[in-house]
């Protein structure tokens, strides 16, 4: 919002009233620079910060999604074939280190159905 100084309303010298002014017009417009050139700035780095928060987030979906679909293979090379409901129910696991866990414990058993009933319910 400028500021609207009327002469009358001042009783100083013209010359003195016309440097104010510019002085307080100049600070007006630096301000606004200031603020405009700050919003960029901020725009700048939570753009950044944004972005790498999304390759972060993407980087740790896509492992459980790997993780899952490791699950739901080793089933397929063990048995033949996966289990009704199987594959939705390991998809809706969200803890990568228990389905680690699971793989080891798949990997290292003849009794897979076993295991998986254990550990799933399934």
């Amino acid at each position: 919002m400028p500021i609207v100084v009327r002469p009358e309303d001042i009783r100083l010298p013209k010359r003195k009233l016309k440097k104010d002014l510019l002085y307080r017009l100049g600070l007006e417009e630096g301000k606004q620079i200031g603020i405009e050139e700050g919003k960029q700035i901020g725009f700048q780095e939570g753009e950044i910060i944004g972005i790498e928060k999304g390759k972060r987030v993407g980087l740790e979906e896509g492992l459980l999604k790997s993780t899952q679909e490791i699950v739901i293979t080793l089933v397929e090379g063990k048995l033949g074939y996966v289990p009704e409901g199987l594959a939705e129910k390991v998809r809706e696991i969200k803890d990568r280190e228990f389905l680690h866990a699971l793989i080891k414990k798949l990997i290292s058993s003849d009794r897979i159905l076993e295991v998986l009933k254990q550990e799933l319910n399934a």
